[in-house]
Parts: structure tokens; sequence; C-alpha cells
């Protein structure tokens, strides 16, 4: 066994062995499918939210919804209700939950005024106090047409979001005659991390086998197909055992990477075996390897380089996981770059040493017809495509820059056909909405905070607020 065959089964194996542990790694990756995670920590508003979770408590809220065919004020509707309110409070991870069940009414009495459960019992009595009050409670608790219910959960401050929501599940699922749904952020983060979770395992099959037909496609080889995919597949695994060793959490953003290098690396593989097969004549595999090899360094490493710096340049972000994105995208096109350079020349030269390949003759039919079409349009209509190529950049792209929306609507990451978008939808149509925005409000030093003036200054910010097309409802002292 000749020294070229001995070093290619080294770096075969080590190969081999390095993707193994990196693969059987990913169990340790931590998956946050949340928005915080793009939140620079310095940033003033996490300094914000936590000063308004220290007096509060959490800004998190799950919101239940139950929906029942006609009117929902029934007493065998109204004592699940309060069956279930009570479960809920008892639930870890929930500081407070309030349902028509639970809540406190005001009504005048002899002495001024008395505070008296809201539902005691009697339904006729508990239609009346609601009509008697219904800005605070209709769109909050009850819909107008007192077909929908709601319970509003404030979670704790280290509250587990996947536990609470699947005792919730547990809770909802025995009630009889009512629809339910979950809603609100640890609702939506939940099924985002979710989708995470099957993007991956769907996708990354989905693009390989793209892959493999378009490999097969210029290869006309099936051997040489596989044998291009082991260069991806190491550089892949490469850097989900880097996330996996460092602690770097799966986001929205770095999700993308591994499949982004099956995309960017394959290119470098087809240098290789397009240039190995026009080159070999049959005879000596080692010589044409080192003539590829020599032939296309160069012109991987440039190709490599521009890609593997425009990613690093993501380093400029403010947000961390676009950052780490940037730099774990860096360290896979490199790995793709030095693997089809290194790892994918030993797996030719040893399993070719083994079954020696024909000669494939490479039909030019298609390459000159593509050569003369483009020689044609250049020569032809050169001066016409740069002229239309330069208005596009300077003038169609910055005025497309105005229809740009900013803020981030996570409901929009799903299709409008998901169960969490009708569900959403069919909430928000009912009640006042399913998100929540927490404004604090701190008087000046000395000033009492339920002073005329301090809640003059807030019923005019009300008004102010309630006159934006998206707020469903405001909740203050007020009233």
């Amino acid at each position: 066994m000749s020294r070229h065959i001995v070093r290619s089964w080294i770096i075969i194996v080590v190969s081999l062995l390095f993707s193994l542990i990196c693969i059987s790694s990913i169990g340790r990756l931590h998956i946050d499918s949340s928005t915080d995670a793009f939140i620079p920590k310095a940033h003033p508003v996490v300094a914000t939210n936590e000063k308004i979770e220290e007096r509060f408590g959490s800004l998190d809220s799950v919101v239940v919804s139950l929906y029942a065919p006609q009117s929902i004020l029934k007493e065998e509707y109204l004592e699940q209700l309060t069956s279930l309110t009570k479960q809920i409070e008892a639930l870890d991870g929930v500081k407070q939950a309030s349902s028509l069940a639970n809540l406190k009414h005001l009504e005048p009495s002899s002495e001024g005024v008395a505070v008296v459960p809201l539902y005691d019992g009697d339904i006729a009595r508990i239609e009346e106090r609601i009509a008697s009050w219904p800005s605070f409670y209709e769109g909050t608790f009850i819909s107008e047409d007192h077909q929908v219910l709601s319970i509003l959960i404030q979670t704790t401050r280290e509250y587990d979001a996947t536990l609470l929501l699947s005792n919730l599940r547990e809770l909802l699922l025995p009630l009889e005659g009512l629809e339910f749904s979950l809603l609100g952020l640890p609702a939506v983060t939940e099924e985002i991390e979710r989708s995470l979770l099957s993007d991956l395992a769907m996708l990354a099959p989905i693009v390989a086998l793209l892959i493999i037909l378009v490999l097969y496609l210029f290869l006309r080889r099936i051997d040489a197909v596989l044998l291009s995919l082991v260069p991806l597949v190491f550089s892949s695994s490469l850097t989900l055992g880097i996330m996996a060793w460092t602690g770097i959490t799966v986001t929205m953003a770095t999700m993308l990477v591994p499949v982004l290098l099956l995309i960017v690396g394959s290119a470098y593989t087809v240098h290789i075996f397009s240039h190995f097969y026009q080159e070999y004549d049959g005879r000596n595999i080692e010589e044409t390897l080192q003539n590829v090899v020599h032939t296309n360094t160069y012109p991987i490493i440039g190709a490599a380089a521009t890609t593997a710096f425009a990613f690093l340049a993501q380093l400029s972000s403010p947000l961390g996981p676009f950052r780490t994105f940037g730099l774990l995208s860096f360290i896979g096109v490199v790995a793709c770059a030095g693997s089809s350079l290194i790892l994918l020349p030993a797996l030719i030269r040893v399993v070719y040493q083994v079954k020696i390949p024909k000669p494939r003759k490479v039909s030019k039919s298609h390459s000159v017809f593509l050569v003369r079409f483009a020689l044609k349009v250049s020569n032809k209509w050169g001066k016409l495509t740069i002229t239309l190529f330069l208005l596009m950049i300077i003038i169609v792209l910055p005025l497309s820059y105005l229809s740009l929306q900013e803020g981030t609507n996570m409901l929009a990451f799903f299709r409008p056909s998901s169960t969490l978008v009708k569900m959403n939808n069919r909430y928000n149509q009912a009640m006042q909405g399913s998100f929540s925005l927490s404004v604090m409000i701190t008087p000046p030093e000395g000033t009492a905070t339920l002073s005329p003036n301090v809640l003059k200054t807030i019923e005019h910010s009300i008004e102010t607020i309630e006159e934006e097309p998206t707020v469903g409802g405001v909740q203050s002292i007020l009233p």
C-alpha cells in the first residue's frame, strides 16, 4: 500500500470520527425561539423590562380562551370556568389567573361602595353586573356576544413555559361543550421552537435531495455524487459540534447555517470532480489528482474567501444571533473549501484505486451552445443589459426600500392557514387581542402616584394610545 493511500485513509478515518463526535453532541444544543435572543443585554429596553418585572412581575402572559356555540353565561360553563381557574392558579409558574369566576365587582351600597364576587351562582346577576360595566369586562374577559370567555394568566419570573403550556392542555382537554385555545407570547414562542425543529428535520433532507439531483445532472455518476456530499456533511456536522461544545444557542438565525453550508459547499466539490473527469485518461489517478488539486486550489480558496469574509461582515451587526450566524458561516465555508481540497481527493484516491472509473467522454454540445448564447447576448445587448442593471441599482432598489415594514410580527412567521394564526384571528375578532404591551409611568419624586395630576396624565396617555388602529383596548387603574 502506497504512502498516498495510507495518508488518505488517515484523513478519512479522522474526518469520520470527528464527524461522529460532532453529530453525537447535537443533543446538547439549546434552542431559543424567542425574540429576546436578538436583543443585546446592554440595550435600554432590557433594563426597562427588568424594572417593570421587579415591581409588577413577569411580562409574559398566557391567554386561555373558551368558546361556546351560544351564550357562554350558563351554569354548566361557569362551573367549569370556576374549577378551571382554581386549578390554573395552583400550577407551577402561575402568579395569578383572572377570569369572570374570581373577579371582584364594585357596586353601590348603603356605605358607599361594596366589593362583591362577580359570579355568585346567579346567572341573571352576573349578566346584570357585566352590563353595568361593559367597558371593563367585555373585550377582556368576555366577548360582546357572550360566546367567548378568557382566563388571563400572569406568570412568575422564573416559569417554565413548556411545562406550563403542557399542564394547561391537560386541564383543558376534559372540558365538555367548550372549545379552547392557548394564546399569548409563550404559546407563539413554543410553536416557533417546534417549527424550528421540524424545519431542521425536513429542510436538510430536501436540500440534500436537490443537491444530489443537480450534482448528478453535472457529474452523471452516482459514486461521484455520493463522494461530493461527504465534505458537505463534514462541514455541517463541524458547525453543529461547535455550537454544542461552546453552548451557542440555536436561534431563528443560526439554524440556517448547516443547510446553508450544503448549498454553498457543493460548488467546491463540483470544481474538483469536473476537472478530475476532464483530465483523467484511465491510467494514473495519482497524477491526475495532483494536477486537479493544484489547478483548483487558488480558485476554490479565492471563491471561499469572498464568501467567508462576506459572512464575517455580520460581526458588525448589533444583534448577537446575526454575529454568531456570520462567524459560524465563516468557519463552515472555510471547512467546506478545506475538505474539498483535502478530504475529497483522499476519498477519490481510496475509492477509485479499488474500482478504477472509465474515462467519461464529455459532450460539448450543451456547453458550446451556452457559450455561444452568452457571447451573443453580451455582444449584441451588452450595453443595454449594463444600463438596465445600473438603473435598477440606482433607482429601483432605493425606491423599494420605502415599502419595507419595520417591526416584528411573530405571527407573520407562520402561514395564514396555520392553526396558531387562525386561533389568534378568531380571538382577536371577538376580544381586544392576545398580545400585550406594558407601559410603566413613574411620577416625579415627591409626587403621589394617585394624585389628580398623575391620573390626568394617565387618562390623556390612554386616549392617545387608543387612537392607534392596532390597539384593541387599554387596561389601567383609572376604571
